[in-house]
């Protein structure tokens, strides 16, 4: 059976790259959150986060099967909606195996900004210039 290849997500921030370390099924009770790096402290974006994974109004139960995930990132991410893509496809990635986390050798690594709506289109977003300095 060949490997399958492990892909690091790195979210393009305005403070710079962020890792996606991590991402975990929890229990449907309680509300999906990010985290910096295992810490017990949600990131403020976790209420709109858990409105991103959770149906009615979100895409990742839809794609996944499962309303709940606690996400750890390298680092805060803040404000805005340009995470949505790379959280996305890190959940792809995920479901199929292929997230690289914390520790993992990746054989590739993609750095991502966007937004998403409910049919899945990408949509834009403020400071890519800004992003990509970071970078």
């Amino acid at each position: 059976m060949a490997k399958i290849p492990l892909i690091r997500v790195l979210i393009a921030t305005t403070r710079g790259p962020v890792e996606v370390q991590n991402i975990a099924q929890e229990n449907p009770s309680v509300r999906s959150v990010i985290c910096v790096g295992g810490a017990f402290t949600a990131l403020p974006v976790s209420p709109a986060y858990d409105a991103f994974v959770r149906e009615p109004t979100g895409v990742v139960e839809r794609m996944t099967g499962h309303p709940v995930y606690r996400t750890d990132v390298a680092a805060p991410i803040e404000a805005g909606e340009s995470w949505q893509l790379g959280l996305f496809l890190a959940h792809a990635f995920q479901l199929s195996g292929a997230l690289a986390k914390s520790g993992d050798v990746a054989d590739k690594t993609i750095l991502v900004t966007g937004g998403l709506d409910r049919s899945l289109n990408v949509t834009p977003v403020l400071h890519i210039d800004r992003k990509l300095a970071r970078a």
